[in-house]
């Protein structure tokens, strides 16, 4: 299955608030669950970001560390990338990345798995992060999480009434998409609002239950039309799925108000 192509609605990833773009929070949780001593003893270290994430491009990492960049929408490059010293883009698939074997000391990212169509097609970019990585790299990503139990479509008017009351629009959007998924934790944006429809009721009575007026309204409307699919794991998924690469897994949530959806994961070798 491909990946999504991102770049094909290019103006609207330049007014993305949080958390569908990184809180500052968030770049700090990445950069903590780094090993210290690690990027420490090195003179340059080799940073790999799966994307073109500005906040973590951009991010203060150690002097003279040397970032590479890898994304393969020609378009999302030219709308996010933005030059940087010692930092490096790379239009190439992430299975299939312009690097020698053992290149990278670390590698982060926002979301990027998320971006994949399936949780199944983890394993194919995990085999090439273990090849371009030295052995003891660090893999550390955000995620967009799905709950257990799961979200249910039918169910977020009642959440947001209740247990969500507090969460403000961009947060209730990225619930939207979560609870949209499929048993297998894929979606495509796309059949969304159908399901909606046959769950819940019409599409435009559903968004306003769940809080989207006025300019937000016509942003997850724009959203839910697009071409895209994503994937949404829960916390037992991305276990399964990274354990037999990284089996020291650690789990970190931001404090913001879905930050439990939003966890930041570190994923360490073993020895």
């Amino acid at each position: 299955m491909s990946d999504s192509k991102w770049g094909a609605d290019a103006p609207m990833w330049r007014i993305i608030p949080p958390p569908l773009v990184p809180t500052d929070e968030d770049v700090e949780l990445v950069q903590r669950a780094c090993p210290p001593e690690l990027l420490a003893s090195l003179a340059s270290p080799k940073i790999l970001v799966l994307g073109v994430t500005p906040a973590l491009v951009g991010a203060p990492w150690p002097e003279a560390s040397e970032i590479h960049a890898v994304d393969y929408d020609q378009a999302m490059i030219e709308v996010l990338w933005a030059e940087h010293e010692h930092a490096f883009c790379h239009c190439a698939r992430w299975q299939d990345m312009p690097f020698e074997d053992d290149t990278f000391d670390l590698v982060v990212g926002d979301c990027s798995f998320n971006a994949l169509p399936g949780i199944s097609d983890y394993d194919s970019v995990l085999r090439e992060i273990a090849r371009v990585s030295r052995p003891q790299a660090p893999l550390v990503a955000r995620f967009f999480m799905q709950q257990q139990p799961r979200l249910e479509l039918a169910a977020l008017p009642g959440l947001v009434e209740r247990e969500f009351a507090h969460f403000a629009p961009p947060a209730r959007r990225l619930i939207i998409a979560i609870a949209g998924a499929q048993s297998d934790g894929s979606t495509h944006l796309l059949e969304i609002p159908p399901r909606i429809e046959r769950e819940w009721g019409p599409v435009d009575e559903f968004l306003a239950a769940v809080g989207q007026h006025g300019d937000d309204f016509a942003r997850i409307k724009r959203t839910l039309a697009l071409d895209q699919r994503l994937n949404y794991p829960t916390r037992e998924e991305i276990v399964a799925r990274f354990e037999p690469y990284y089996p020291d897994i650690r789990f970190t949530f931001p404090d913001y108000d879905c930050g439990r959806f939003c966890p930041t994961v570190g994923f360490y070798p073993g020895g």
